[in-house]
């Protein structure tokens, strides 16, 4: 009895252990407000976002592979743009430009690691996506406020290194990880 009762209460632990499953979003690179304009902009381009838990990374794409630039695509473009402040817009900018910074970050690693899976999926598939969707931004950045694309190119070095340094973090992280594993291996009996 008292053994039935010890193993029922091991195995609730070991089902209920937290992260022994992924979670369904844990990359908290958008902010809840950042996610909603997202999913908003994607949704009037015809675009669609994701997460790829294996390589860590939020990433946009079409379905469709025509470069079609409607005029309704647009006009819905603009209608959702139109809806947030100048600040905001110009800081999601920011966000989806350090995206892809980050993303190039990660092809030139993969690139350096000879991981060529990785390396084709980003460069081939997720990058000319994430290339277009960032050309409808800049677009309409231009247009609403012009000064800032003009002065851009020092922020963008910064975002650049910003970039750089979380892929750096993600792989001391990923490291870390690994040296653990190896040592729980080691003193397993």
């Amino acid at each position: 009895m008292r053994i039935t009762f010890f193993f029922m209460v091991l195995l609730s632990f070991l089902i209920v252990k937290p992260g022994l499953y992924p979670a369904k979003y844990d990359y908290d690179y958008f902010s809840r407000e950042e996610m909603d304009i997202l999913a908003n902009t994607t949704k009037s381009l015809g675009f669609e976002y994701g997460y790829d838990f294996e390589i860590n990374l939020v990433y946009i794409f079409t379905i469709t592979f025509n470069k079609d630039d409607t005029p309704e695509k647009s006009k819905n473009f603009k209608q959702v743009l139109g809806s947030i402040k100048k600040e905001i817009l110009i800081k999601f900018y920011q966000k989806i430009y350090k995206l892809r910074e980050i993303t190039l970050y990660k092809i030139e690693r993969f690139q350096d690691k000879s991981l060529w899976k990785n390396y084709t999926y980003l460069g081939k598939y997720i990058l000319p996506h994430l290339n277009r969707y960032m050309g409808y931004f800049e677009k309409e950045i231009q247009a609403i406020d012009p000064s800032y694309m003009t002065n851009a190119a020092g922020r963008h070095k910064e975002l650049t290194t910003e970039a750089k340094k979380i892929v750096k973090d993600e792989e001391h992280i990923e490291k870390i990880r690994l040296m653990e594993k190896t040592r729980r291996r080691r003193w397993k009996i």
